[in-house]
């Protein structure tokens, strides 16, 4: 049976149609990517994840956001998140994991589904410094930039991490300005 969702609730999810919560992030530095598992040791397709923080005081919806990286391949470029139950606490840490079975994951309890695709694990580099340009991008629905996080070439089982030294140690005291 065939079901039009419009209006208040514009997304069709399991044969019901969702309205969009009014807690979805929707400033630049709500969220800020803080690690990446892009290359785990094992099976990459049930053992990546993302975690992300919300730098808010409120909790933060992830209804419809997308995760986008800028290399391309035949992993994902964009995977959209389309559980209306993922949510960040305030001041809080949330994982998107490719799969939610910790005992596949690598032992990750409570993550939301990241989707079909993988991350890339031979980013581009550039020329000059030979530094990884691989970028990973969380965007609203209409793509308007939450935050964006460069990481390296994954190595095998170790996850990257935002290095918050990096912007303390230079005075800056609101890593969400220039994440």
């Amino acid at each position: 049976q065939e079901q039009l969702c419009e209006g208040g609730t514009p997304y069709c999810l399991d044969g019901g149609c969702v309205a969009l919560p009014d807690n979805i992030a929707s400033m630049p530095g709500q969220i800020i990517i803080t690690e990446v598992m892009g290359d785990p040791s094992g099976t990459d397709s049930d053992r990546e994840w993302i975690e992300l923080y919300n730098t808010t005081d409120a909790e933060l919806s992830l209804f419809t956001l997308k995760l986008t990286d800028n290399e391309m391949g035949n992993s994902f470029s964009e995977v959209e998140i389309l559980d209306p139950t993922a949510v960040i606490p305030a001041k809080g840490y949330a994982v998107l994991a490719t799969n939610q079975d910790d005992m596949i994951n690598g032992g990750i309890t409570g993550a939301y589904l990241l989707g079909k695709g993988l991350l890339k694990n031979t980013p581009e580099e550039d020329m000059n410094t030979g530094l990884s340009l691989m970028k990973l991008r969380l965007v609203t629905s209409d793509d308007m930039l939450i935050d964006e996080a460069y990481y390296a070439t994954p190595v095998s089982g170790q996850a990257q991490q935002l290095d918050l030294s990096s912007y303390t140690d230079a005075g800056i005291p609101d890593i969400t300005v220039v994440n």
